[in-house]
């Protein structure tokens, strides 16, 4: 999509389509899409320099990196679907269904890094040693802390970590987001549902992350998930299913 590759997997069926915008690592394995593929059909986007595509060439901007998402979806043949980013994907998702209002029938955002403040850090040094890895290029990230692996997803060791910030840093390096003033103020106007989840034990955010969110977006739905960790795809999959599902029966049916 314009000289972009965009990856995709997809499974499940039915009327309803939900379209996922991963986190910073790309697409990845989560019970929560399981569970959800049994409901509706859902397809996980890998956008270009994420995960496994081919690293990008030059610069991109999230707001930019959103119209290449959203023409990736429509030539799958999908008009309108709920939407969800997951992590940094949730700039990306908000900014698609800022641009393409009328092709989002609702939009959930799982510890989306939008409008965050210093204070809704859980650690301004961890976000600084992060931003000074992407600065140096250190490809290993080896100055990012690791957390014990979540019994939900034991896979995730200190080798797993480390391939994802092989993934992470280089893209990091080319993606912006230059225009969040815009798009807070579209999405103070934006006229469709959005539910914002973060849970109460999330590496990366504080809860009063979502008090930042009822500033932004009065009228966006927030949820604190007890026991869920920035990965609530994983740590809390069927409170995020559930979550989403009813996110999705208040939309209403495919019209």
């Amino acid at each position: 999509m314009f000289g972009h590759e965009v990856g995709h997997a997809s499974a499940g069926k039915g009327i309803d389509t939900l379209v996922i915008c991963p986190g910073s690592a790309g697409s990845d394995v989560s019970w929560a899409k399981d569970m959800l593929a049994e409901r509706m059909r859902v397809v996980e986007l890998n956008p270009p320099g994420w995960g496994g595509t081919p690293p990008l060439s030059h610069k991109i901007d999230q707001r930019d990196l959103a119209v290449v998402l959203a023409a990736a979806v429509e030539s799958l043949g999908i008009d309108r679907y709920h939407l969800h980013g997951a992590s940094m994907g949730g700039v990306t998702a908000l900014w698609l269904a800022a641009q393409f209002p009328e092709r989002v029938r609702s939009l959930s955002l799982e510890g989306g890094m939008n409008f965050v403040r210093p204070e809704n850090l859980v650690s301004l040094e961890n976000a600084k040693a992060l931003a000074d890895m992407v600065a140096r290029n250190d490809p290993e990230g080896s100055g990012y802390p690791r957390a014990a692996p979540h019994p939900r997803k034991p896979w995730s060791d200190d080798e797993y970590i480390r391939g994802q910030m092989r993934k992470r840093i280089p893209m990091m390096r080319r993606i912006t987001n230059l225009h969040e003033g815009e798009l807070e103020r579209r999405v103070r106007g934006l006229g469709l549902p959005i539910l914002v989840l973060l849970g109460d034990h999330d590496e990366l955010l504080r809860p009063n992350h979502l008090d930042r969110w009822h500033e932004v977006c009065p009228a966006a739905s927030t949820m604190l998930v007890e026991g869920g960790a920035h990965d609530l795809q994983n740590t809390e999959p069927e409170k995020l299913t559930q979550a989403l599902l009813a996110l999705h029966a208040a939309a209403g049916p495919v019209r």
